[in-house]
């Protein structure tokens, strides 16, 4: 298992600039895509980190539209806490994607 760490976004022009994505038979919420150059490039945030908290609310349990309204909720700003990627099949099946 890989180390946690914290990013802090603030929204730009263009969002935060990540794809968030959910896959079959793998609980939890994944980051798919950072775009370059976007906030979350600047925070720290990678493709493959697993979201476990955002903004302190653990969300590891949450289904992929609850993940993202807690996010899209957020006025200020977005606090995620994450852990980096684990070793993972390439063929996994993506269930749900949404751009951040």
């Amino acid at each position: 298992m890989a180390p946690e760490r914290t990013c802090v976004l603030e929204k730009g022009p263009s969002g935060y600039g990540f794809h968030l994505h959910s896959e079959k038979n793998r609980p939890g919420q994944f980051v798919r895509l950072v775009e370059q150059g976007s906030v979350a490039e600047k925070s720290g945030l990678r493709a493959g980190d697993k979201l476990i908290r955002v903004c302190g609310e653990d969300v590891q349990e949450l289904g992929h539209q609850q993940v993202v309204s807690k996010i899209r909720a957020v006025t200020e700003k977005l606090i995620l806490e994450v852990e980096g990627p684990e070793e993972q099949s390439q063929d996994a099946p993506q269930v749900d994607m949404v751009t951040m």
